[in-house]
Order: structure tokens, then C-alpha cells, then sequence
């Protein structure tokens, strides 16, 4: 068995298209996890302003 296994592991390799296949994929990910991370902190960002906004017309007198 352990020798079978030992020849797959051997016979197996990677051609340039699998390898391009697997960064595109990982790259890919990483675009769209870092891309989510920043549209969130944006999002938080815009509520921040919006409270301190409302805060400060309100500590004024404003409205």
C-alpha cells in the first residue's frame, strides 16, 4: 500500500496552467475578503460621521 502511494506521489505534478489556476483562485479570494474588510470599515466610518455630526448640531442648539 505505502508503496502505491509512494509512486501516485511521485507521478503527480503541476503544470503551469494549475499553478496560474491556483494563484488567480488565491488572489481572488484575497481581493474579495480585503475588499469586504474595507467596504465594512467605510460603512463604519460613514455611521461615525453621521453620529458625531448629530451630536455636535445637537450640543449646539442646532435643528
Amino acid at each position: 500500500m505505502s508503496e502505491e502511494k509512494n509512486e501516485l506521489q511521485q507521478d503527480r505534478t503541476l503544470t503551469d496552467a494549475d499553478v496560474d489556476a491556483i494563484i488567480d483562485r488565491t488572489f481572488d479570494r484575497f481581493r474579495i475578503n480585503v475588499g469586504g474588510g474595507v467596504l465594512a470599515l467605510a460603512w463604519k466610518g460613514v455611521i461615525v460621521f453621521i453620529v458625531v455630526v448629530a451630536y455636535y448640531g445637537w450640543k449646539k442648539g442646532g435643528g
